[in-house]
């Protein structure tokens, strides 16, 4: 894998390894290492009932501190445990809708990829905030979290911010404090688990309010589930 980072840094080029072991530091010495893989990825629930949200917390936890990770996120076919199978085409998801968008914010990746084919993905709710979500990060915090059973990171690019939040199996409330948000008010777009994620997993609220930094969005994660949110900043603020 060096000579293949060095023989592509001289074509300028830059190098995804996929179906390769977690990152040993290569990517300090030569930063046109994008992304690698190293994981047990989604594409498994084609052939295992493996790929679940507890997975989702190790690779956060566990996988994550080597470096960032080629993950296949988002995938939007969602059922309940008890009605999950193993099919090679259409393959279903474990988690809520919520829990694969916060994702997209929980996990490190500089070239994010949904993972099922688009028709998948037209006219889905919560597909937008995929399309916004960006690759690359200005500032990161971690506002609160806990080994093998929840975490929930905001991130920064330019002004705005984006959060996502992540549980295991159980269900459990989180409150998303925005201390982190600079002075004046921001405009923010709360993607939340639906009461009917029981029986539905893809089923999402979305709603829009108004807040400061002096305030906290309260959430309720459902098993499996998850939170995203953007935060944009209303102009003369």
């Amino acid at each position: 894998q060096t000579e293949i980072l060095e023989k592509a840094a001289k074509h300028k080029l830059h190098i995804q390894f996929h179906g390769a072991y977690k990152p040993t530091g290569l990517h300090r010495t030569y930063p046109n290492e994008l992304t690698r893989e190293g994981t047990l990825n989604y594409e498994v629930n084609k052939w295992e009932k493996r790929i679940t949200p507890d997975h989702d917390l190790d690779i956060v936890f566990i996988r994550m501190l080597a470096g960032a990770t080629d993950y296949h996120m988002g995938g939007f076919r969602a059922v309940p445990d008890a009605q999950f199978k193993v099919q090679y085409t259409k393959p279903l998801m474990l988690g809520t809708r919520c829990h694969m968008l916060g994702l997209y914010v929980v996990f490190e990746s500089y070239l994010q990829m949904v993972c099922d084919y688009p028709a998948a993905y037209e006219g889905q709710e919560g597909f937008d905030f995929v399309k916004r979500a960006p690759t690359v990060w200005d500032e990161t915090k971690v506002l609160n979290g806990k080994l093998r059973e929840f975490i929930a990171i905001a991130r920064r690019k330019d002004n705005d911010w984006y959060v996502g939040a992540i549980t295991n199996h159980a269900a459990r409330g989180v409150d998303i404090k925005l201390g982190f948000l600079s002075e004046g008010k921001y405009e923010a777009e709360i993607y939340s688990d639906a009461d009917s994620v029981a029986t539905d997993p893809n089923k999402l609220d979305k709603r829009t309010i108004v807040v400061t930094k002096t305030d906290s969005i309260p959430a309720k994660l459902a098993p499996g589930g998850g939170l995203a949110i953007y935060l944009k900043k209303l102009p003369g603020n």
